[in-house]
């Protein structure tokens, strides 16, 4: 009978590294150290590293202590996800390599698509000054706030046009934010891929056939 190991795992802020702005709280980089078959490896935090970026500031920035805590939880939730996947195959080495996957963000390869195709719809809807703004934009800003600040200069109608012309070429982007909404995910326009394949993928084919039964046979790829 084979011999059974004990996986440990805990947090820590890596105070060897220089300190970081994290929305307003000078904070060391969150780490993970995680034990197996008396070796250990650490970690970045992939949920810390994604939250770094400038465009959560004004989500973040409101209380940032209350999502370092959030982090842990969801980084403690997808650490238990690999471990039950792995069971009797976990080493360090394939544990690493399915954080990397499941905590690869869905959000991160609609982004610079959905940019893009807001930046083709306005120019096409002669909107140039609008256009060069999500150029300057992107990057800097989460697409839906964008969209807020453009929506105080005009009317909300080429918006929601616009959402509707994402979904005629396939974008999911959003739809998926709508999924996310009617979840009540607390950590705000982030869809790793753990929480996709665990349960999200077939929330969202409900709520495809719930509110947009139209598409519906457009994003049966992501249904399924």
């Amino acid at each position: 009978m084979p011999k059974a190991y004990k996986i440990t795992y805990s947090f820590f802020e890596n105070t060897q590294l220089k300190r970081v702005n994290f929305h307003g709280v000078e904070k060391s980089k969150l780490y993970i150290r995680i034990t197996f078959n008396r070796e250990t490896t650490n970690l970045k935090s992939g949920f810390f590293e994604k939250y770094l970026q400038d465009k959560y500031y004004p989500i973040i920035s409101e209380n940032p202590e209350s999502y370092i805590s959030l982090i842990k939880e969801k980084e403690t939730e997808v650490i238990q996800f690999i471990i039950r996947k792995l069971g009797d195959k976990f080493d360090l080495v394939k544990f690493k390599s399915d954080y990397d996957y499941f905590t690869a963000d869905i959000f991160d390869a609609l982004e610079e698509r959905t940019f893009l195709m807001l930046r083709n719809f306005l120019d096409e809807n002669e909107m140039p000054n609008f256009s060069r703004l999500v150029f300057y934009g992107q990057g800097k800003i989460l697409i839906e706030a964008l969209l807020k600040e453009l929506e105080q200069w005009g009317s909300n109608d080429w918006i929601n046009a616009f959402i509707t012309y994402c979904a005629d070429k396939g974008n999911p982007y959003f739809m998926l934010l709508g999924v996310l909404a009617s979840e009540k995910i607390i950590l705000p326009h982030y869809l790793p891929r753990y929480s996709w394949e665990s349960s999200l993928q077939k929330v969202f084919g409900d709520y495809i056939d719930l509110n947009y039964p139209k598409f519906s046979s457009t994003f049966q790829v992501f249904k399924h």
